[in-house]
C-alpha cells in the first residue's frame, strides 16, 4: 500500500488542496521514532504525507465509522482493515 501511496504523493505533489493521511494500526511497535524512519526510507514529504499512529480502539472506530474500511464488526482488537484505494 505505502508504494501506491508514494506514487499518489508523486501524482499530486503540486496540488494544495489534496493531503495524504497513513495510520498505522499498530501502535504498540509503531512509535514515532519509528514512523519516521520510515517515513524517511519511504520518501514521504512532510508537506504532503502524514504517517502516524494512536490509541488502537480509536483507529479502528475511525475506520468503521468514517473509512468504511472494517471486514467485520469488531472491538478495536481482532477487526480486520482493508484499504479501498
Amino acid at each position: 500500500m505505502t508504494n501506491n501511496m508514494a506514487k499518489i504523493q508523486d501524482k499530486f505533489l503540486k496540488d494544495d488542496d489534496i493531503m495524504l493521511l497513513s495510520l498505522s494500526v499498530t501502535p504498540e511497535i509503531d512509535s514515532v521514532s519509528v514512523l519516521r524512519a520510515y517515513a524517511n526510507t519511504k520518501g514521504v514529504i512532510d508537506y504532503k504525507w502524514n504517517i502516524t499512529t494512536g490509541n488502537k480502539k480509536h483507529i479502528y472506530e475511525l475506520a468503521r465509522k468514517s473509512y468504511f474500511a472494517v471486514v467485520e464488526q469488531g472491538d478495536g482488537r481482532l477487526t480486520r482493515l482493508h484499504s479501498y484505494s
